[in-house]
């Protein structure tokens, strides 16, 4: 067998083993923007690495081919920097999703604040990545994002018999923190009770894993998207609609 005359960065799907194995190289060709000027004054307008790659399973032996491509106007929806790669025998498309992350159809609003899609959009991030405890957070800090855009600074809370808690002279007592601005939002009737009650549950989610760094289930995350998604239409959606 030929010598391995490298190793490759992260893992690749190996189709002798059915899973994603540390990989080392025999033979490896790159071609840049560099190769297509002919002399220091020529000038190409796109800077790319374009690689190819004859690689080795460093588990079972098997070789295979592995191609990666990447330019400077690849990047994600956060701004990274990414590559594009490809391995042949291809990796199973059922074993992508169950092995790798999970994916979500992410949603872009038209009537949202802007700081509020980009929070959403990092939350979906999270969830792909399984980044459970980061993604929690995040949907607590978009209710936060929804008090502060509908400018939303207080609300009456609950007593331990969940009725409105009062004073001993029977003022209602109002709150500043996220659960009395959630109630401050369905006061303004911005929300209904039911979501009111939905996003209680969204911020005692953040709570925990802020407090407890208790990791959340990705199900539940989900669900939590969903709701978010939910009350975007709502609040934001629904009011532009003309008929």
């Amino acid at each position: 067998m030929e010598e391995i005359k490298g190793k490759i960065n992260g893992k690749l799907y190996c189709s002798n083993c059915n899973l994603k194995t540390n990989h080392g190289y025999l033979l490896k060709h790159q071609i840049t923007h560099m190769d297509y000027l002919k002399s220091p004054e020529d000038d190409v307008d796109l800077q790319f690495d374009d690689d190819y790659y004859i690689t080795q399973c460093l588990g079972c032996d098997k070789v295979a081919f592995f191609h990666e491509y990447g330019d400077e106007d690849m990047m994600n929806r956060l701004g990274e920097t990414y590559t594009e790669k490809n391995v042949y025998p291809e990796e199973p498309r059922d074993l992508i999703v169950e092995n790798h992350r999970h994916i979500y159809d992410v949603r872009y609003f038209d009537n949202v604040p802007d700081i509020i899609q980009e929070l959403y959009i990092q939350v979906v991030s999270c969830f792909e990545k399984n980044h459970s405890l980061l993604a929690a957070v995040g949907l607590r800090m978009i209710i936060e994002g929804f008090c502060n855009d509908r400018q939303i600074s207080n609300g009456y809370i609950l007593d331990d018999n969940n009725n409105k808690a009062t004073k001993k002279n029977g003022d209602e007592i109002r709150s500043s923190s996220l659960e009395g601005r959630i109630n401050g939002m369905e006061e303004e009737r911005l929300i209904t009770p039911v979501s009111a009650s939905v996003l209680h549950q969204i911020r005692n989610l953040g709570n925990t894993t802020v407090h407890e760094l208790e990791i959340p289930k990705q199900g539940t995350i989900k669900q939590g998207l969903g709701i978010v998604e939910d009350l975007i239409k709502t609040v934001y959606e629904h009011e532009n609609i003309k008929i």
